[in-house]
Protein backbone atom coordinates (compact mmCIF):
# COMPACT_ATOMS: atom_id res chain seq x y z
CA UNK A 1 0.00 0.00 0.00
CA UNK A 2 0.98 3.67 0.03
CA UNK A 3 2.62 3.49 3.47
CA UNK A 4 4.88 0.63 2.38
CA UNK A 5 5.73 2.35 -0.90
CA UNK A 6 6.64 5.59 0.87
CA UNK A 7 8.81 3.78 3.41
CA UNK A 8 10.63 1.90 0.63
CA UNK A 9 11.14 5.09 -1.39
CA UNK A 10 12.64 6.80 1.65
CA UNK A 11 14.91 3.81 2.31
CA UNK A 12 16.17 3.80 -1.29
CA UNK A 13 16.71 7.57 -1.21
CA UNK A 14 18.76 7.31 1.99
CA UNK A 15 20.74 4.40 0.55
CA UNK A 16 21.66 6.33 -2.59
CA UNK A 17 22.71 9.33 -0.51
CA UNK A 18 24.81 7.15 1.81
CA UNK A 19 26.59 5.46 -1.11
CA UNK A 20 27.31 8.88 -2.61
CA UNK A 21 28.58 10.74 0.46
CA UNK A 22 29.91 7.86 2.61
CA UNK A 23 29.43 9.93 5.76
CA UNK A 24 28.60 8.46 9.18
CA UNK A 25 25.41 10.51 9.57
CA UNK A 26 24.05 9.41 6.20
CA UNK A 27 24.88 5.82 7.11
CA UNK A 28 22.89 6.22 10.35
CA UNK A 29 20.00 7.80 8.46
CA UNK A 30 19.96 4.89 6.00
CA UNK A 31 19.92 2.29 8.77
CA UNK A 32 17.06 4.10 10.48
CA UNK A 33 15.11 4.29 7.19
CA UNK A 34 15.81 0.61 6.55
CA UNK A 35 14.54 -0.38 10.01
CA UNK A 36 11.47 1.84 9.61
CA UNK A 37 10.65 0.26 6.23
CA UNK A 38 10.98 -3.27 7.62
CA UNK A 39 8.75 -2.40 10.60
CA UNK A 40 6.15 -0.70 8.38
CA UNK A 41 5.96 -3.67 6.00
CA UNK A 42 5.60 -6.13 8.89
CA UNK A 43 2.86 -4.04 10.52
CA UNK A 44 0.96 -3.71 7.26
CA UNK A 45 1.21 -7.46 6.66
CA UNK A 46 -0.26 -8.19 10.07
CA UNK A 47 -2.98 -5.58 9.61
CA UNK A 48 -3.89 -6.91 6.17
CA UNK A 49 -4.08 -10.49 7.48
CA UNK A 50 -6.29 -9.44 10.38
CA UNK A 51 -8.64 -7.56 8.04
CA UNK A 52 -8.78 -10.53 5.67
CA UNK A 53 -9.67 -12.97 8.45
CA UNK A 54 -12.32 -10.59 9.80
CA UNK A 55 -13.88 -10.39 6.34
CA UNK A 56 -14.49 -14.15 6.09
CA UNK A 57 -18.08 -15.32 6.61
CA UNK A 58 -20.55 -17.87 5.27
CA UNK A 59 -20.96 -15.81 2.07
CA UNK A 60 -17.24 -15.76 1.21
CA UNK A 61 -16.49 -17.50 -2.07
CA UNK A 62 -14.34 -20.56 -1.60
CA UNK A 63 -12.30 -19.66 -4.70
CA UNK A 64 -11.04 -16.47 -3.07
CA UNK A 65 -9.89 -18.45 -0.01
CA UNK A 66 -8.04 -20.92 -2.23
CA UNK A 67 -6.40 -18.06 -4.14
CA UNK A 68 -5.18 -16.58 -0.87
CA UNK A 69 -3.82 -19.97 0.20
CA UNK A 70 -1.97 -20.29 -3.13
CA UNK A 71 -0.43 -16.84 -2.74
CA UNK A 72 0.72 -17.71 0.79
CA UNK A 73 2.47 -20.86 -0.46
CA UNK A 74 4.06 -19.01 -3.36
CA UNK A 75 1.92 -20.67 -6.03
CA UNK A 76 1.23 -18.37 -8.96
CA UNK A 77 -2.35 -17.21 -9.29
CA UNK A 78 -3.21 -16.39 -12.88
CA UNK A 79 -5.29 -13.33 -13.64
CA UNK A 80 -7.01 -13.23 -17.01
CA UNK A 81 -6.54 -9.95 -18.87
CA UNK A 82 -9.94 -8.76 -20.13
CA UNK A 83 -10.73 -7.89 -23.75
CA UNK A 84 -8.49 -4.99 -24.75
CA UNK A 85 -9.50 -2.02 -26.89
CA UNK A 86 -7.11 0.00 -29.04
CA UNK A 87 -7.80 2.45 -31.87
CA UNK A 88 -11.44 1.36 -32.04
CA UNK A 89 -10.63 -2.35 -32.32
CA UNK A 90 -11.19 -5.17 -29.84
CA UNK A 91 -8.57 -7.77 -29.00
CA UNK A 92 -10.10 -10.89 -27.46
CA UNK A 93 -7.83 -13.93 -27.93
CA UNK A 94 -4.73 -14.42 -25.80
CA UNK A 95 -2.50 -14.17 -28.88
CA UNK A 96 -4.11 -10.90 -29.98
CA UNK A 97 -3.81 -9.40 -26.49
CA UNK A 98 -0.17 -10.53 -26.17
CA UNK A 99 0.78 -9.02 -29.55
CA UNK A 100 -1.01 -5.76 -28.77
CA UNK A 101 0.61 -5.40 -25.33
CA UNK A 102 4.02 -6.18 -26.81
CA UNK A 103 3.60 -3.49 -29.48
CA UNK A 104 2.30 -0.83 -27.07
CA UNK A 105 5.05 -1.51 -24.51
CA UNK A 106 7.70 -1.45 -27.24
CA UNK A 107 6.40 1.91 -28.51
CA UNK A 108 6.41 3.35 -24.98
CA UNK A 109 10.03 2.24 -24.43
CA UNK A 110 11.31 3.44 -27.80
CA UNK A 111 14.02 6.12 -27.94
CA UNK A 112 11.92 7.78 -30.66
CA UNK A 113 9.88 9.27 -27.82
CA UNK A 114 12.86 11.50 -26.94
CA UNK A 115 13.60 14.69 -28.81
CA UNK A 116 16.82 15.11 -30.79
CA UNK A 117 18.41 17.53 -28.34
CA UNK A 118 17.92 15.14 -25.42
CA UNK A 119 19.41 12.21 -27.37
CA UNK A 120 22.51 14.26 -28.26
CA UNK A 121 22.99 15.26 -24.62
CA UNK A 122 22.50 11.69 -23.48
CA UNK A 123 25.08 10.32 -25.94
CA UNK A 124 27.58 13.03 -25.03
CA UNK A 125 27.27 12.29 -21.30
CA UNK A 126 27.63 8.56 -21.85
CA UNK A 127 30.73 8.95 -24.03
CA UNK A 128 32.26 11.37 -21.54
CA UNK A 129 31.66 8.95 -18.66
CA UNK A 130 33.08 5.97 -20.57
CA UNK A 131 36.24 7.86 -21.55
CA UNK A 132 36.74 9.11 -18.02
CA UNK A 133 36.02 5.74 -16.44
CA UNK A 134 38.02 3.42 -18.66
CA UNK A 135 40.71 5.52 -20.36
CA UNK A 136 43.30 5.06 -17.64
CA UNK A 137 42.80 1.57 -16.25
CA UNK A 138 45.54 0.71 -13.80
CA UNK A 139 45.25 -3.07 -13.59
CA UNK A 140 43.63 -4.91 -16.48
CA UNK A 141 45.37 -8.14 -15.48
CA UNK A 142 43.56 -8.36 -12.14
CA UNK A 143 40.20 -7.74 -13.79
CA UNK A 144 40.80 -10.54 -16.29
CA UNK A 145 41.67 -13.19 -13.69
CA UNK A 146 39.35 -16.24 -13.52
CA UNK A 147 36.65 -16.23 -10.83
CA UNK A 148 37.26 -18.24 -7.67
CA UNK A 149 34.79 -20.24 -5.58
CA UNK A 150 34.54 -17.59 -2.87
CA UNK A 151 33.48 -15.00 -5.47
CA UNK A 152 30.76 -17.34 -6.75
CA UNK A 153 29.50 -18.08 -3.23
CA UNK A 154 29.34 -14.34 -2.49
CA UNK A 155 27.35 -13.70 -5.67
CA UNK A 156 24.93 -16.53 -4.84
CA UNK A 157 24.52 -15.20 -1.29
CA UNK A 158 23.64 -11.72 -2.64
CA UNK A 159 20.76 -13.18 -4.69
CA UNK A 160 17.15 -12.71 -3.59
CA UNK A 161 15.32 -15.99 -2.96
CA UNK A 162 11.90 -14.49 -3.72
CA UNK A 163 12.96 -13.33 -7.19
CA UNK A 164 11.01 -15.21 -9.89
CA UNK A 165 12.95 -17.43 -12.34
CA UNK A 166 13.31 -16.70 -16.04
CA UNK A 167 12.43 -18.83 -19.09
CA UNK A 168 14.69 -21.72 -17.96
CA UNK A 169 12.78 -22.13 -14.67
CA UNK A 170 15.97 -22.12 -12.55
CA UNK A 171 15.32 -20.24 -9.30
CA UNK A 172 17.71 -18.53 -6.89
CA UNK A 173 16.48 -20.89 -4.16
CA UNK A 174 17.78 -23.83 -6.20
CA UNK A 175 21.16 -22.13 -6.69
CA UNK A 176 21.45 -21.36 -2.98
CA UNK A 177 20.94 -25.04 -2.14
CA UNK A 178 23.54 -26.43 -4.56
CA UNK A 179 26.23 -28.60 -2.91
CA UNK A 180 29.81 -27.41 -3.25
CA UNK A 181 30.82 -29.84 -6.01
CA UNK A 182 27.94 -28.53 -8.14
CA UNK A 183 29.05 -24.97 -7.42
CA UNK A 184 32.49 -25.95 -8.71
CA UNK A 185 30.90 -27.15 -11.98
CA UNK A 186 29.00 -23.85 -12.23
CA UNK A 187 32.23 -21.94 -11.52
CA UNK A 188 34.02 -23.77 -14.35
CA UNK A 189 31.13 -22.88 -16.66
CA UNK A 190 31.30 -19.16 -15.81
CA UNK A 191 35.09 -19.11 -16.15
CA UNK A 192 34.84 -20.69 -19.60
CA UNK A 193 32.42 -17.95 -20.70
CA UNK A 194 34.75 -15.33 -19.22
CA UNK A 195 37.96 -16.66 -20.74
CA UNK A 196 36.52 -17.51 -24.18
CA UNK A 197 34.64 -14.20 -24.40
CA UNK A 198 31.34 -15.94 -25.17
CA UNK A 199 27.74 -15.51 -24.05
CA UNK A 200 24.75 -17.84 -23.82
CA UNK A 201 22.34 -16.82 -26.58
CA UNK A 202 19.29 -18.00 -24.61
CA UNK A 203 20.10 -15.47 -21.87
CA UNK A 204 19.00 -12.65 -24.18
CA UNK A 205 15.40 -13.93 -23.89
CA UNK A 206 13.01 -12.79 -21.16
CA UNK A 207 9.44 -13.48 -20.14
CA UNK A 208 7.51 -10.18 -20.11
CA UNK A 209 4.56 -10.13 -17.71
CA UNK A 210 2.01 -7.28 -17.91
CA UNK A 211 0.81 -5.99 -14.53
CA UNK A 212 -2.25 -3.79 -14.22
CA UNK A 213 -1.66 -0.29 -12.85
CA UNK A 214 -4.01 0.38 -9.91
CA UNK A 215 -6.91 2.67 -10.77
CA UNK A 216 -6.40 2.40 -14.54
CA UNK A 217 -8.88 1.09 -17.12
CA UNK A 218 -8.16 -2.64 -17.55
CA UNK A 219 -9.37 -2.62 -21.16
CA UNK A 220 -6.61 -0.22 -22.29
CA UNK A 221 -3.17 -1.67 -23.12
CA UNK A 222 -1.51 1.48 -21.77
CA UNK A 223 -2.85 0.56 -18.31
CA UNK A 224 -0.26 -2.21 -17.91
CA UNK A 225 3.39 -2.05 -16.90
CA UNK A 226 5.93 -4.73 -17.87
CA UNK A 227 7.98 -6.97 -15.59
CA UNK A 228 10.87 -8.83 -17.23
CA UNK A 229 11.85 -12.27 -15.93
CA UNK A 230 15.36 -13.14 -17.08
CA UNK A 231 17.57 -16.15 -16.38
CA UNK A 232 18.95 -16.30 -12.82
CA UNK A 233 22.13 -17.87 -14.23
CA UNK A 234 22.57 -14.79 -16.42
CA UNK A 235 21.99 -12.40 -13.50
CA UNK A 236 24.44 -14.39 -11.37
CA UNK A 237 27.02 -14.03 -14.15
CA UNK A 238 26.38 -10.27 -14.27
CA UNK A 239 26.84 -10.04 -10.51
CA UNK A 240 30.19 -11.84 -10.74
CA UNK A 241 31.34 -9.31 -13.34
CA UNK A 242 30.05 -6.33 -11.36
CA UNK A 243 31.71 -7.46 -8.13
Amino acid sequence: NNECQQAIRTRRKMERKMLKTRTLQDCINYREAKAHAAKTIQQQKSQYWQQYCDSLNEDTKLSSVWNMAKRMTGTNVTHEIPTLQHNGQKYESKQEKANLLAQVLADQSSTQNYNTEFLKTKDALQNSWINKKYKTHIDNKALNEPYNLDELKTAVKQSKIKSAPGPDGISYELLKRLPEHFLQILLNFYNRLWQENTFVKEWTNAVILPFHKPGKDKTLPSSYRPISLTSTLCKLNERLITN
